[in-house]
């Protein structure tokens, strides 16, 4: 019997995630006509999917809650889709109790991981910190947040009660990579992000899935920022961002 397929698409962040989950979304019908079944949980995320609660399970390494989540149907391969799971990326341990489980639920995981040159990833990242820093009591400026990614090697949130800010936003590519690849093998696929590329990502994840892009119905990309007064400074900002990241990264 051939082997039952999990695709786990783990992110990273700022790579279009929300976008190929709309994709996911949009075509679930589609995609289940060709034995691939999406699953995803109802919640804040509209017309979208983001497996966030499985990752929760993951990260805590609830085995049972996975298993109910996870419903077994020997018919269908399976899609999960959340840029969280790029916050174990470090921890080998969790990357392993990963495969672990997918293979003993019946399947056989693939990983796909989408990179991003790391200026445009600090730029891209903290706009995203700008809209987020609402939700915080202290605020990083843009100094802060990069002496922190400086320091640590990745991007953290001050503690709060919002569970989806308070993860590791890790940067580093080469070291994502090799963590995943030790675990996966041949079954991690690497992307490149590129922004100026369009659409070009989506098609790559479809190439994954054995599929032909024709077949789809393609979302617009997501994420647009809507902050007035970022439309205004972004240029400057993302300059500050290209000096500084030198300085205080490299």
């Amino acid at each position: 019997m051939k082997n039952k397929k999990c695709y786990i698409h783990i992110g990273n962040f700022k790579t279009g995630s929300t976008t190929l989950q709309k994709l996911l979304f949009l075509n679930q019908n589609f995609l289940k006509k060709k034995n691939l079944g999406v699953i995803y949980e109802r919640n804040f995320f509209k017309k979208t999917i983001n497996n966030m609660q499985l990752f929760r399970y993951f990260n805590e390494l609830d085995e049972k809650n996975i298993t109910k989540y996870i419903k077994l149907n020997s018919s269908k391969h399976l899609i999960i889709s959340s840029e969280y799971f790029s916050c174990i990326s470090y921890d080998l341990n969790k990357i392993f109790f990963l495969k672990k489980i997918i293979l003993k639920l019946g399947y056989e995981p693939i990983v796909i991981f989408l990179g991003r040159n790391y200026i445009s990833f600090f730029n891209s990242l903290y706009r995203e910190v700008l809209k987020q820093n609402k939700s915080l009591e202290y605020k990083d400026n843009i100094i802060e947040y990069l002496k922190k990614i400086k320091k640590y090697g990745y991007y953290f949130y001050n503690k709060n009660n919002r569970y989806y800010l308070s993860q590791n936003y890790y940067y580093k590519n080469n070291v994502i990579k090799k963590n995943w690849e030790k675990v996966f093998n041949k079954n991690f696929v690497y992307l490149e992000f590129n922004k100026k590329s369009k659409n070009k990502f989506i098609f790559d994840f479809i190439k994954i899935l054995n599929l032909e892009k024709s077949n789809f119905e393609i979302p617009e990309v997501q994420n647009k920022t809507t902050i007035k007064f970022w439309h205004i400074k972004r240029i400057l900002t993302k300059f500050f961002i290209y000096i500084y990241s030198y300085i205080l990264i490299k």
